[in-house]
């Protein structure tokens, strides 16, 4: 069987089940569609977290603590914690230090509630 002759069984064979054919063709335009969406949505989503980690930069330090110790720990010794003057004498003494900001967690009781009805 020669290549020419592959090509002419092969055009009669779709010409003969249409239907077949536009199943088919249809089948692959989907399947092939989807591949795509689904790796442009990946790769979209690993984009935007890496530019989040480069816009943090890596020389990043975050001090935090966690309130439910803060009580469980206050009944058996005394807790200091950082203050604004704190913040204020990290930020004058420390020269390679580009920025600080200081966060006020909020309680536990006055985070929103959900209800499942």
């Amino acid at each position: 069987m020669t290549l020419l002759h592959c090509l002419l069984t092969a055009l009669a064979n779709l010409r003969a089940n249409k239907m077949r054919s536009a199943l088919t063709m249809l089948g692959v335009i989907i399947g092939v569609s989807a591949v795509i969406i689904m790796v442009s949505i990946v790769e979209g989503a690993r984009a935007k977290i890496v530019q989040e980690f480069e816009r943090l930069g890596s020389s990043l330090i975050i001090v935090a603590y966690d309130p439910r110790k803060v009580q469980e720990e206050r009944s058996t010794r005394r807790l200091v914690g950082l203050t604004m003057d704190d913040v204020r004498a990290l930020r004058e003494q420390c020269d390679l230090v580009s920025g600080l900001s200081a966060e006020l967690p909020v309680p536990q009781e006055f985070t929103l509630k959900r209800y499942d009805l």
